[in-house]
């Protein structure tokens, strides 16, 4: 049903533009129809295929940009280097050991397109992150903040190392939060910085 509406809206746009008698809007509506077809090519790739589904988010933002007139240069200069990084840089993550004591981010690989975004602008193509400290996740889930046993987790998670060493202060800053309900302000980001300055 979203791949009839999507095409359907693209359609029309390109009708109403086509019969205006400005090159500026046709242009506009060019760039819509393209936008709504790589939205469909994104949709559509599974997110088993991270690197074509990076590339084609990228490629559908290029034309967000020209909707709204950005210059040439900047656009291929901002989309061209986003690219090259997106198709260059590693797509396999291990985990690091675990050693008791230690904090870990606990993350996977995306499954939805929030997490897709997230993988985009970090280092590593994870989405969705997640604490590991002494033996207990703590993670957004369901758009809530639970605490959840290591062991109770899917076997594809992927731990990885922090700089920050357990403490009490840090243990009760996450058992504290258990309920808290997903937002802007409250998230998986903001809880891994919070957790840098308690």
């Amino acid at each position: 049903m979203k791949t009839l509406i999507a095409i359907a809206v693209s359609i029309a746009l390109g009708q109403y533009f086509w019969l205006s008698d400005t090159v500026d809007a046709y242009a506009i509506s060019l760039n819509a129809q393209l936008f709504i077809a790589w939205a469909l090519v994104v949709y559509f790739i599974p997110y088993e295929r991270l690197l074509e589904k990076s590339a084609a988010f990228i490629f559908m933002l290029s034309y967000v940009s020209d909707i709204f007139a950005m210059p040439i240069w900047c656009n291929v200069s901002v989309f061209g280097t986003w690219m090259l990084w997106a198709a260059y840089r590693s797509y396999d993550v291990e985990s690091d050991e675990i050693v008791p004591g230690s904090i870990y981010w606990v993350a996977h690989k995306p499954d939805k397109l929030s997490g897709l975004v997230l993988s985009m602008l970090s280092s590593k193509p994870l989405g969705g992150y997640g604490v590991l400290c002494n033996g207990i996740v703590y993670l957004y889930h369901h758009s809530e903040f639970k605490a959840v046993g290591q062991l109770s987790l899917p076997a594809d998670m992927v731990y990885i190392k922090s700089s920050l060493k357990s403490t009490e202060k840090i243990e009760q800053y996450l058992q504290n939060n258990i309920g808290a309900k997903w937002g802007v302000f409250s998230n998986c980001l903001t809880v891994r910085f919070r957790i840098r300055n308690v």
